[in-house]
């Protein structure tokens, strides 16, 4: 067996953590529009939640290399969160319902096999919600699992997980 130590032992990436310059709004947006589970939180200054088996963190930009916050027309990051394919137009009617400007229509990438929808967060990081179509090509190949590259099918029957 191959020993595998310092950077080459990586395997998951487990959490993401984004830099605000304010929490409450990120919060009020992720936990109550949105609906994640708050995980951990210090009041003003952290919030992380969990979604599925990966934390989506947020915290002040406090420390002298987080650099300068993105002028206010331009997120950091885009994330993408899978659904059901068919719910990615009842989350759009939500958003829409909820006053969330969609950054273009619902839209299908047959390239990729989604059916997607963008909006924005309070800090105009993008947000992309998909639904992978079980027939596209990319849908039918398996995903690998961090731990030893087993595939794993999904039970639910809409993709492949860990």
């Amino acid at each position: 067996m191959i020993e595998r130590a310092g950077l080459a032992a990586l395997r998951n990436l487990d959490c993401t953590m984004l830099l605000c310059n304010e929490i409450e709004p990120m919060r009020s947006f992720y936990v109550d529009l949105l609906g994640l589970d708050v995980q951990r939180e210090i009041a003003g200054r952290y919030l992380e939640l969990r979604i599925g088996a990966t934390t989506l963190a947020f915290r002040l930009r406090t420390r002298p290399y987080d650099g300068a916050a993105p002028v206010n027309t331009a997120g950091s990051v885009q994330l993408a969160f899978r659904v059901p394919p068919p719910d990615v137009e009842v989350a759009a009617a939500q958003l829409i319902e909820h006053g969330v400007e969609l950054l273009e229509p619902v839209r299908d990438l047959p390239d990729f096999g989604h059916r997607v929808l963008f909006f924005a967060d309070p800090d105009h990081n993008v947000i992309e919600i998909y639904g992978e179509s079980e027939d596209h090509p990319r849908a039918a190949a398996p995903r690998l699992a961090a731990h030893g590259g087993r595939q794993v099918r999904s039970s639910e029957g809409h993709g492949w997980r860990r």
